[in-house]
Protein backbone atom coordinates (compact mmCIF):
# COMPACT_ATOMS: atom_id res chain seq x y z
CA UNK A 1 0.00 0.00 0.00
CA UNK A 2 1.44 3.59 -1.09
CA UNK A 3 1.55 6.21 1.81
CA UNK A 4 -0.72 9.15 1.35
CA UNK A 5 2.30 11.68 1.04
CA UNK A 6 0.04 14.87 0.77
CA UNK A 7 -1.29 13.18 3.84
CA UNK A 8 2.17 14.45 6.33
CA UNK A 9 1.75 18.09 4.90
CA UNK A 10 0.18 19.93 7.81
CA UNK A 11 -1.66 22.47 5.64
CA UNK A 12 -3.14 19.74 3.79
CA UNK A 13 -4.21 18.49 6.83
CA UNK A 14 -5.51 21.21 7.76
CA UNK A 15 -7.51 21.60 4.48
CA UNK A 16 -8.60 18.70 4.89
CA UNK A 17 -10.09 18.59 8.32
CA UNK A 18 -11.68 22.45 7.07
CA UNK A 19 -14.05 20.43 4.40
CA UNK A 20 -14.64 17.75 6.72
CA UNK A 21 -15.98 20.03 9.18
CA UNK A 22 -17.75 21.65 6.18
CA UNK A 23 -19.07 18.63 4.72
CA UNK A 24 -20.68 17.62 8.20
CA UNK A 25 -22.36 21.20 8.93
CA UNK A 26 -24.21 20.33 5.41
CA UNK A 27 -25.06 17.04 6.46
CA UNK A 28 -27.01 17.82 9.52
CA UNK A 29 -28.19 20.95 7.34
CA UNK A 30 -29.77 18.10 4.99
CA UNK A 31 -30.51 15.89 7.67
CA UNK A 32 -32.66 18.40 9.65
CA UNK A 33 -34.52 19.60 6.37
CA UNK A 34 -35.05 15.95 5.12
CA UNK A 35 -33.18 16.29 1.83
CA UNK A 36 -31.38 13.64 0.20
CA UNK A 37 -27.71 14.24 -0.80
CA UNK A 38 -28.41 13.74 -3.96
CA UNK A 39 -31.33 15.34 -4.65
CA UNK A 40 -31.11 17.55 -7.71
CA UNK A 41 -31.80 20.92 -6.70
CA UNK A 42 -28.60 20.56 -4.66
CA UNK A 43 -26.26 21.24 -7.67
CA UNK A 44 -27.35 24.63 -8.14
CA UNK A 45 -27.38 25.40 -3.65
CA UNK A 46 -24.02 24.19 -3.64
CA UNK A 47 -22.35 26.26 -6.17
CA UNK A 48 -24.46 29.52 -4.82
CA UNK A 49 -22.78 28.65 -1.17
CA UNK A 50 -19.56 28.05 -2.67
CA UNK A 51 -19.78 31.40 -4.61
CA UNK A 52 -21.17 33.03 -1.34
CA UNK A 53 -18.41 31.51 0.27
CA UNK A 54 -15.85 32.72 -1.68
CA UNK A 55 -17.01 36.41 -1.65
CA UNK A 56 -17.36 36.26 2.22
CA UNK A 57 -13.89 34.76 2.69
CA UNK A 58 -12.24 37.35 0.22
CA UNK A 59 -14.48 39.97 1.96
CA UNK A 60 -12.78 39.32 5.32
CA UNK A 61 -9.40 39.10 4.25
CA UNK A 62 -10.43 42.45 2.58
CA UNK A 63 -10.80 43.88 6.13
CA UNK A 64 -8.20 42.03 7.33
CA UNK A 65 -10.81 39.57 9.55
CA UNK A 66 -8.56 36.58 10.41
CA UNK A 67 -10.93 33.42 10.18
CA UNK A 68 -10.07 30.19 11.81
CA UNK A 69 -10.48 26.85 10.77
CA UNK A 70 -13.83 26.77 13.22
CA UNK A 71 -14.39 30.01 11.35
CA UNK A 72 -14.41 29.33 7.75
CA UNK A 73 -16.78 26.11 8.63
CA UNK A 74 -18.91 28.09 9.81
CA UNK A 75 -18.89 30.73 7.38
CA UNK A 76 -19.32 27.73 4.58
CA UNK A 77 -22.37 26.07 7.04
CA UNK A 78 -24.06 29.39 7.09
CA UNK A 79 -23.56 30.40 2.90
CA UNK A 80 -24.81 27.11 2.48
CA UNK A 81 -28.04 27.73 4.33
CA UNK A 82 -28.65 30.50 2.83
CA UNK A 83 -28.37 29.08 -0.59
CA UNK A 84 -30.79 26.66 0.98
CA UNK A 85 -33.41 29.60 1.52
CA UNK A 86 -32.41 31.21 -2.00
CA UNK A 87 -33.75 27.92 -3.28
CA UNK A 88 -37.28 28.10 -1.48
CA UNK A 89 -35.69 25.04 1.12
CA UNK A 90 -36.26 26.07 4.59
CA UNK A 91 -33.78 25.40 7.38
CA UNK A 92 -33.85 26.17 11.09
CA UNK A 93 -31.93 29.30 11.58
CA UNK A 94 -31.16 27.36 14.99
CA UNK A 95 -27.80 25.76 13.25
CA UNK A 96 -26.70 28.80 12.08
CA UNK A 97 -23.94 30.14 13.32
CA UNK A 98 -23.93 32.30 16.69
CA UNK A 99 -20.82 34.43 15.74
CA UNK A 100 -22.22 37.91 14.47
CA UNK A 101 -19.50 38.91 12.49
CA UNK A 102 -20.04 35.37 10.32
CA UNK A 103 -23.49 35.83 10.27
CA UNK A 104 -22.47 39.81 8.80
CA UNK A 105 -20.79 38.54 6.07
CA UNK A 106 -23.11 35.83 4.88
CA UNK A 107 -25.70 38.88 5.15
CA UNK A 108 -23.25 41.43 3.31
CA UNK A 109 -22.47 38.71 0.24
CA UNK A 110 -26.09 37.84 0.08
CA UNK A 111 -27.16 41.16 -1.89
Amino acid sequence: MEQDDWGRDPAVRQTRNIFAEMEQIQKTLLDHARISPFDGRLRAVRATALSLFDRAAACAAGRSIPLTDTAMAGLYGGCFQQALSNAGIAVSRDFFTDDRLLQDLVREVSR
